[in-house]
């Protein structure tokens, strides 16, 4: 019989509609109680609101939202569709039926295409042009009806088209819903494995953002797609092009699986990978997958704290050795639907294995330098370490990069877990377990360098020391206190993002800790926190008796602390209900901050001790309660 030319089929299109209407049925219903049917509940429940403008930006912004919503939802509503409209593809009747049909496998696969995708985009439509219809009058501008459609349209046309990517690569209905989920995260799940074991072998390594979000499409939307309140009373969506971006994206996918789909056997039902070409590829990808996961989980569970050195590195390269064989075996069970795997395609495995321990090789032996660099201070313009303190002055960057290098000199040091320098110490004769002056313990110190060329470099470590450390200037960690407590460093912290004006304050009080555990708070009004800032906090600020940070509550620090701590919050900008630009600051009342002592004796009728009078009645009670 002559083969039916037409690029797309009436009659399949027909009968494919009276067979899956049920689902493009539920779709809209679906629809509706998450777009009218929300956005009005929304509307009634806060119409009592008296702030108009606020209002109108908020009801905005729930509708904006909801848009971002239906895009992520498009995840699994794609693949559904998939599954339902291919899911012949996975039956040997049903699939022997389709292909047997005198149309053009490209005609049939565009008639199933566009059959699915066209009737949920109209209900989108539909449902848009609903809700316009029961919100007019509701503040809701007209554009931001079509912001929430080309949301809930771009993100189906993408995960639609890479569903339809994925129902290609298998023959096992099973297996493609795996498929597609482990294809959608592979690449933000396999960059923060790879970056778990390398943060093992590299001293410094900082856990930054993913660099591979984009390729985790659903991770990205989480992430980056959002709403932006602005302070001149509009919203600014954020994330259109990326969407825009993600819609190409699956058109590509959809013309890959078309051609794909021109290709397929027939016989590959119930196979775990349809295309035979992807088979070497699958191995290769389950090997690495299973290998650095297997190294990620095993460290971060059982042996950071107690593997370190060349040690860490050994036992590291075993264990991706021996994920890479299981992973490999694994996959090769999958392509053979047997247990029976032997002899195994081992040139590949070796490959991979190979990748495996060289990657170990160079990220131990420091081949690229890493773990040794560090900035020019002349080239940096400015540094951001622990406590969010940011230091711009030549002079502290000068004492930070000297900080640096002695944390790179005593590297074999601080690589050691504290429960390993806590085993060792408790193994020396004079370890006292009553003492705390010498036990081990660890600081998280991140650093952040933003150089001239406009390029940043990131380090974290996790430092060692002990509490007789702390008192000493001259220690890795006394170092570390002084920069931290350095004047730049107070002044950075007396520097709200938020203007400091009576109108902006939002919540204000003196906090006093008693000996029995209990706090008692003292609330302040707008004017007296301005007279308290400015009359008091800033004049201990300038001569460094306020806005100081203390790593370690050793009995000489809470000494020279007092039990008063005051808690500052501001609010700046605020246009919506989570539009407020806020600010919170909590300081620690010295016994030397005198301007403070001095106004919180004159205005209020609060009674200050020292933390050590403080933690002294507390373990008495502590004692006396039994």
């Amino acid at each position: 019989m002559k083969s039916d030319r037409m690029s797309f089929n009436i009659a399949i299109a027909r009968n494919t509609l009276r067979r899956c209407w049920p689902l493009w049925a539920a779709y809209l219903v679906y629809l509706i109680i998450t777009l009218p049917v929300s956005i009005t509940s929304y509307i009634r429940m806060n119409s009592w609101r008296g702030d108009l403008v606020g209002w109108k930006m908020d009801v905005n912004s729930r509708l904006l939202n909801l848009g971002l919503d239906q895009a992520k939802a498009a995840m699994i509503i794609g693949m559904l569709a998939v599954m339902v409209l291919f899911g012949y593809l996975y039956n040997t009747r049903g699939n022997t039926l389709m292909n047997s049909l005198p149309v053009k496998r490209g005609s049939l696969f565009l008639t199933l295409y566009l059959t699915g995708l066209i009737p949920m985009l109209l209900c989108q439509v539909l449902v848009v042009a609903l809700t316009a219809a029961m919100t007019a009058g509701s503040g809701i501008e007209g554009a931001n009806y079509f912001i929430w459609l080309g949301c809930a349209a771009l993100g189906l046309i993408f995960f639609y088209g890479f569903s339809c990517f994925c129902a290609m690569l298998t023959g096992n209905l099973v297996v493609l819903p795996a498929v597609y989920l482990v294809l959608n995260f592979t690449a933000v799940a396999f960059e923060s494995c790879v970056r778990g074991c390398l943060s093992i072998l590299v001293f410094g390594l900082t856990d930054v953002s993913s660099r591979l979000l984009w390729l985790s499409p659903f991770a990205y939307m989480q992430e980056r797609l959002t709403v932006l309140f602005n302070a001149d009373h509009t919203l600014s969506f954020i994330g259109m092009r990326a969407l825009w971006l993600y819609a190409a994206a699956g058109l590509v996918f959809s013309l890959l699986a078309g051609m794909l789909y021109r290709r397929r056997r027939m016989e590959c039902v119930s196979d775990f990978v349809a295309i035979p070409v992807l088979k070497p590829i699958f191995r290769v990808c389950m090997a690495l997958g299973t290998a650095f996961v297997s190294g990620a989980f095993l460290f971060s569970n059982f042996f950071r704290q107690t593997v370190f050195g060349p040690s860490a590195a050994w036992l590291m390269a075993a264990i991706l050795a021996l994920g890479a064989v299981l992973g490999w075996v694994a996959a090769e069970m999958m392509i053979r639907r047997s247990v029976r795997v032997f002899p195994l395609p081992w040139k590949g495995l070796a490959a991979v294995c190979a990748v495996c321990l060289l990657t170990v090789l160079v990220a131990e032996a420091d081949l690229t330098g890493y773990e040794k660099r560090v900035p020019d201070p002349e080239q940096v313009t400015e540094v951001e370490i622990c406590f969010e303190t940011k230091l711009h002055e030549q002079q502290n960057i000068r004492a930070l990069e000297a900080i640096h290098r002695e944390i790179i000199g005593n590297k074999s040091f601080h690589e050691q877990g504290v429960e390993s320098l806590r085993m060792t110490a408790a193994a020396t004769a004079e370890y006292d377990p009553l003492s705390t002056e010498y036990e081990p313990m660890s600081l998280y110190f991140p650093v952040l360098y933003h150089l001239q060329d406009g390029s940043t470099m990131v380090r974290s470590y996790n430092l060692n020391y002990s509490a007789s450390d702390v008192d000493d200037p001259s220690t890795l960690v006394g170092k570390i206190i002084t920069l931290l407590n350095c004047q730049e460093a107070i002044a950075g912290r007396m520097n709200p993002e938020v203007p400091f004006v009576k109108e902006n304050v939002q919540y204000a009080v003196i906090g006093v800790e008693d000996g029995d555990g209990s706090w008692y708070q003292r609330r302040l009004t707008a004017e007296e926190v301005m007279d308290l800032w400015e009359s008091a906090m800033l004049p201990d600020a300038e001569n460094g008796s306020l806005a100081l940070y203390t790593i370690l509550d050793t009995d000489e620090n809470l000494k020279t602390q007092t039990n008063l701590r005051i808690e500052i919050s501001l609010a700046d900008g605020s246009v919506g209900q989570d539009g407020a630009v806020n600010w919170y600051h909590s300081y620690r009342v010295f016994t030397f901050s005198d301007h403070c002592l001095d106004w919180i004796r004159e205005h209020t009728e609060l009674e200050w001790k020292t933390m050590k009078e403080v933690r002294d009645e507390q373990l008495a009670n502590q004692t006396a309660w039994g």
